[in-house]
């Protein structure tokens, strides 16, 4: 029986647990359920043998090992790959694969139930290296000292050859390189028009609050007048979109993404404007408006092409009077942005 695990997203320090936990007594093996590495220390006895791998849509039976799983944001997976690695041989969308790779991992990370588990957040894997260490190996006493120097050094490959890594990965789950990538290499979001008023109204609800103005209360959505059109990646809902017609030409857009999906806001966002230009002829400009206290969504708003066009102050109330920003793409501008 193998005597800890620890598992985790790609990016999650993995190699750096193999160092900390390669003393003493104990033999640590460096993504090997992935065949990507080895063993760390390989010198010392075995009276503990345990794995470090980011990848938990390998099969394991964890038995009554100690299983220490990382969480970590997938956002920043995403972005932490993207500064490491380069795209993979034969992946179309690199910012794609990426997406719906990192979030098949977290799916499948929060799917396993070992009978012995202890869940950490990336961010506080240092503060928690202690109770981590006893967690795996009580039997093992790692000296405090050791731990407080391991937490002041960044262990992690940087420059690894991701295409490589993948191909081990293929091997180990007995299939091919081509096969496994398409499993992420598709469009990462469709949209679909929303009638469900009821799901309209419960994303609504989510954010209402944060979202809305004082003191006013949700609205009812014309999902048969207006476009509601929800935003789902492969495996789940994440938000949607309003959109009503000011002029024969002009019309108005809403986001809304449910708060725990918002690392999808730029894929979905790319999505919208896709299904725009497919769905919408008569369109020839989109206008939103975005109060001055949301300074992320006037990002968002530009990193999808938008384009500030004014400033109306104090119409919006907020804590108090504020202003609200104009920002315009025309479907020309919209045509662009999907090339970037």
């Amino acid at each position: 029986m193998t005597d800890f695990y620890t598992i985790g997203l790609p990016r999650s320090r993995s190699i750096w647990f193999s160092t900390l936990l390669a003393y003493g007594d104990s033999t640590t093996f460096h993504e090997n359920l992935s065949r990507h590495s080895g063993e760390i220390r390989p010198d010392v006895s075995t009276k503990y043998r345990g794995f470090c791998d980011t990848n938990p849509l390998i099969e394991v039976d964890y038995g009554d090992s100690p299983v220490l799983i990382v969480k970590r944001p997938v956002e920043d997976v995403i972005q932490s790959c993207l500064d490491c690695f380069d795209a993979p041989v034969g992946v179309t969308s690199y910012y794609d694969f990426l997406v719906n790779y990192a979030g098949m991992y977290a799916t499948a990370l929060d799917a396993l139930k070992p009978k012995n588990s202890l869940i950490v957040d990336y961010a506080d894997i240092n503060d928690r290296a202690v109770e981590i260490c006893e967690f795996l190996m009580p039997d093992n006493a790692i000296p405090a000292e050791f731990i407080k120097v391991m937490t002041g050094i960044r262990v992690q490959t940087t420059n690894r050859e991701l295409t490589e890594a993948l191909m081990d990965t293929a091997k180990a789950e007995g299939t091919t390189y081509k096969k496994y990538i398409e499993r992420f290499d598709i469009p990462t979001y469709r949209c679909e028009r929303i009638y469900d008023v009821g799901i309209a109204v419960t994303t609504m609800s989510a954010m209402w609050d944060a979202i809305s103005e004082d003191g006013v209360e949700q609205y009812q959505p014309d999902v048969v007048g207006e476009l509601w059109i929800g935003i789902y990646t492969p495996t789940e809902y994440v938000g949607m979109y309003r959109f009503h017609q000011l002029s024969s030409v002009l019309w108005q857009g809403h986001t809304f993404m449910l708060p725990d999906k918002r690392m999808h806001s730029l894929g979905g966002g790319k999505a919208m404007l896709s299904w725009i230009l497919d769905n919408i002829p008569t369109l020839r400009k989109l206008i939103v408006e975005i109060p001055e206290c949301y300074p992320n969504v006037v990002k968002f708003a530009e990193n999808l092409g938008f384009k500030l066009q004014g400033f109306n102050p104090d119409s919006f109330t907020k804590n108090g009077l504020i202003g609200v920003h104009q920002y315009g793409i025309t479907n020309e501008e919209m045509k662009w942005s999907q090339q970037q």
